[in-house]
């Protein structure tokens, strides 16, 4: 009787139907909510509110979180307001006129300032949930539902700094006298809204594609100039592995997205520049004239673009004459540099044969026990090894012939463009002449110019 007793209350420990296992406090019963539903919930974490372990459960047992909250609020005689569908604030309808908001943390031991004021949207909406800090503390407060809010400050603080998701962090200035603020928060644009290049419309907005798109802006393609546009990716996108099998000046990188797809086909990715395809390398094309690149992985650029992307997707957009503050714009961008081996291989100095008791009047190493003739050639006998066996006999000359095959190769950019824009028409004009000497003597090294015009011109009155 004694193991059956104890095995229905474990299993009811373990379904969490124990009293004593269930939250009592808000603060645990708010998290296991915010877990349940996938919501967040904003509530005053100095309260401490406790609840009946028979309540605590009724309120996370219902299936909506509305109804969760409607019970937890009833029961603690709290207000709550749905502000999304994943964001919620709870809030105390009791507090007084003078102070609408609710302390969360307080300041130093001083007589302090109250501040007072309310909070609106974009469109002039009291904002409820909305932080209020005092800049440079921890002493914040919440907006109710009606947007208010009241904080005590320090006597010399000299800002409030007000916060909301999907809002720009705003600062308000105090000024001396003013006790009363009115803020207005402004909408912050989100990477959403932003359009890609896609296979499917041309451009589309990111939040509509139903596709995974790597984006690379021109502050992204420029921060890290690059010779070329083959190694622009390089630690830029993930899952894209950029390879050089050469050092010669030049030549492509191997580009491979999500490794290799192909034991005897192609691998390397499907390359698109301003919506045509082309099989010319990445490295013909001047990274000074690109405005975006966007990538394409997996299964969804067969989908798009068909077999020849079953490697992936590159789309390369230029560089337009459109979008220009002023009439033209003009950009000049000179570079110079030098390359050079990193490290040379370390050669032997010593060995252990047995020297000549003349070999330090020698220009070459003369070892004991052999024959030379005038110009220092071996003609008979053998070298004798050292008792000790140990490499200590220096070499009479060490040649690094690495000095002598690698040099220091110069590198230089030089580009220009101009683009122009007018009412109806755009123009663009560039010009690169790009070199790279290497660092293999007696080689030509590579040599790039490039010539790039282009000219938008709309017809009619639209």
């Amino acid at each position: 009787m004694k193991k059956f007793l104890f095995v229905i209350y474990l299993f009811l420990s373990l379904y969490g139907i124990a009293q004593s296992k269930s939250p009592t406090s808000i603060s645990q019963i708010v998290g296991q909510l915010e877990q349940k539903f996938n919501v967040a919930i904003t509530y005053d974490a100095d309260v401490n509110v406790t609840l009946a372990s028979q309540i605590a459960r009724r309120v996370l047992s219902q299936p909506s979180i509305d109804r969760a909250l409607s019970i937890l609020t009833r029961k603690i005689g709290w207000e709550y307001k749905k502000l999304r569908n994943d964001y919620y604030v709870l809030t105390n309808p009791n507090l007084t006129p003078s102070q609408p908001g609710q302390q969360i943390s307080g300041g130093i031991a001083q007589q302090k300032r109250l501040i007072t004021g309310q909070v609106f949207d974009n469109e002039g909406n009291p904002l409820p949930g909305a932080v209020v800090k005092e800049k440079g503390t921890n002493n914040a407060v919440i907006t109710d539902l009606a947007g208010k809010f009241s904080i005590e400050v320090a006597p010399n603080a000299t800002a409030l700094v007000v916060s909301f998701i999907g809002y720009k962090t705003k600062e308000v200035s105090l000024e001396p006298g003013k006790d009363f603020y009115e803020v207005y928060m402004e909408v912050e644009n989100v990477e959403l809204d932003a359009v890609v290049v896609s296979g499917v419309a041309g451009e589309t907005p990111r939040k509509k594609l139903t596709i995974t798109v790597n984006h690379l802006g021109a502050d992204d393609v420029n921060q890290a100039p690059s010779s070329s546009a083959s190694t622009i990716l390089e630690g830029k996108i993930p899952g894209v592995v950029v390879s050089q099998a050469s050092g010669e000046p030049g030549t492509g990188a191997s580009i491979r997205m999500r490794g290799a797809i192909s034991m005897l086909g192609r691998n390397a990715p499907l390359v698109i520049i301003d919506g045509i395809m082309v099989q010319t390398s990445l490295a013909d094309i001047n990274v000074d004239d690109i405005e975006s690149v966007e990538v394409v992985k997996g299964a969804a650029a067969s989908a798009l673009y068909g077999s020849r992307a079953a490697g992936g997707v590159i789309v390369i957009t230029t560089k337009r004459g459109k979008e220009i503050k002023d009439n033209y714009l003009v950009t000049v961008r000179n570079e110079v540099g030098n390359t050079s081996l990193v490290k040379y291989v370390e050669l032997a100095t010593h060995h252990p044969y047995v020297l000549a008791d003349d070999w330090q009047d020698y220009s070459y190493t003369k070892y004991a026990g052999v024959v030379y003739d005038d110009n220092g050639w071996p003609i008979s006998g053998s070298r004798i090894l050292n008792d000790s066996a140990y490499a200590d006999q220096p070499y009479a000359r060490v040649l690094n012939h690495q000095k002598l095959f690698f040099q220091k190769g110069i590198y230089y950019t030089n580009y220009a463009s101009v683009a122009s824009t007018a009412k109806t028409t755009n123009l663009f004009l560039s010009f690169e002449n790009h070199h790279n000497q290497g660092i293999i003597f007696n080689t030509k090294g590579f040599t790039r110019r490039n010539f790039r015009f282009n000219a938008d011109t709309h017809l009619g009155k639209y």
